[in-house]
């Protein structure tokens, strides 16, 4: 019987040849410096037909013997927080393996540690290199971090609110209103583990917080409301970070609503605003079953938008209560009436307008 092995389950070689009339037990050593996944064949290898046995032939048991022997370390750590302002403490966690006996560290400002896992203070601002030399009674072992902490001015890590996109989903016979927030550091850069407070209010109101993710963004979602006449808004009230204060003087915009910004800043330094009090055409018209109204308010005023059929029933207020400035827009789900002719008029303190939509089904 000829025995073989593989590394890659293709290409066999030879490791040993069996021949003997009695049972035996053999044993071979495997060639050093094989690594991963080796397997072993075995074939007879005299299969003329002469030859052939009529007796079972077995390989009663294969197996593998292994040993280990030690060996130095190979050094490894991780340090927290890696960035930060001054004075900054970092706890650096030895994470070596094959059991070292001691350490020394230095931390890129001078500094050194004998300790495994030291805490340190860095005192001014830099950005520092990092090394560990893990040793035991077979050797030593050296890891370098190059760049690994960061240290800051005091009061230069900052935050502020980028973006804010506010809208509504539906859920089953409900809506909910919803926000995505976007957080920046100083550096125009997202900034993960930042945590986002905000408020709403509209068909309802609440509190909520979340944590950005790496891309710096958290999303929220209002408490759940049949038929909403009003549109949802929502207002960062604080972001907290480990290392970066919140600046909200530098948000792009603080309060949003489904119309758009209610107060911020765009890169003029102004919000656009609408300059008249209008009602737009329904899109899309012709429409089935539902059609998107919007209207625009220069400045803050009370509204009613309300749908009637063509002999003046009113059907349904979509928007009953006091608005902020800027471009409103409700959804009309008409699936419970019949095709036909209806009307929808927005009343104001300043205008009262009405147009009509065709509902074609």
């Amino acid at each position: 019987f000829i025995f073989e092995y593989s590394t890659d389950g293709a290409t066999y070689l030879s490791l040993t040849t069996v021949a003997s009339s009695t049972e035996q037990v053999y044993s071979v050593s495997m060639p050093a410096g094989l690594t991963g996944t080796v397997y072993v064949k075995v074939y007879d290898s005299n299969r003329s037909w002469d030859l052939v046995s009529l007796d079972a032939l077995n390989v009663d048991e294969m197996y593998f013997e292994y040993e280990t022997t030690p060996g130095p370390p190979v050094a490894d750590f991780v340090g927290t927080p890696t960035s930060g302002d001054y004075p900054l403490t970092v706890n650096f966690t030895d994470l070596s393996t094959s059991s070292p006996t001691s350490w020394s560290w230095t931390f890129g400002d001078g500094g050194t540690s004998t300790a495994q896992n030291p805490s340190y203070v860095y005192n001014a601002a830099g950005t520092y290199t990092v090394s560990l030399t893990a040793t035991n009674s077979y050797g030593s072992d050296v890891h370098t971090k190059t760049a690994y902490i960061n240290v800051t001015e005091p009061g230069s890590n900052t935050s502020y609110v980028e973006n804010m996109v506010v809208g509504r989903v539906k859920v089953g016979a409900n809506n909910k209103g919803t926000c995505t927030v976007t957080i920046f550091n100083q550096a125009s850069a997202p900034l993960a583990n930042a945590t986002v407070y905000v408020s709403y209010d509209g068909p309802n109101s609440g509190s909520l917080n979340g944590t950005t993710a790496a891309d710096g963004t958290v999303s929220f979602e209002s408490a759940p409301f049949k038929k909403p006449t009003v549109e949802w808004c929502f207002e960062v009230t604080n972001v907290t970070h480990a290392v970066n204060t919140y600046d909200s003087g530098s948000n792009n915009m603080t309060r949003t609503c489904e119309s758009g910004i209610v107060y911020g800043n765009n890169p003029d330094g102004l919000l656009a605003l609408p300059l008249e009090f209008g009602l737009d055409q329904n899109y899309p018209n012709p429409f089935n079953p539902t059609t998107a109204i919007s209207f625009s308010l220069p400045q803050a005023d009370r509204v009613r938008l309300t749908v009637y059929n063509i002999l003046g029933r009113e059907i349904v207020t979509l928007a009953d209560g006091q608005f902020s400035a800027g471009v409103h827009t409700f959804e009309w789900d008409a699936s419970d009436v019949s095709s036909g002719m209806y009307l929808y008029r927005l009343e104001t303190t300043e205008l009262t307008e009405t147009k009509k939509m065709l509902l074609l089904k």
